[in-house]
């Protein structure tokens, strides 16, 4: 909240956002459509803030590898 980043956001969405992030970093296999559908959030809203958060917080994300 300090650094303003969820600003005319929803808790929901950021909420989800955020849990999307922690699955990413900690490697749990989990979809987007998966969140969406557990927090009844638009995906392209969820996506929208995913890329806010990773941007405004300074997160690196390594790509998914599909060859696992």
């Amino acid at each position: 909240m300090k650094r303003d980043v969820i600003r005319g956001r929803s808790v929901e969405t950021v909420i989800a956002a955020c849990t999307y992030i922690a699955c990413r970093i900690h490697d749990v296999a989990r979809t987007i459509d998966e969140i969406v559908k557990a927090s009844n959030i638009h995906k392209k809203e969820l996506g929208r803030t995913y890329k806010h958060l990773l941007q405004a917080l300074k997160i690196k994300i390594k790509p998914i590898d599909v060859t696992e």
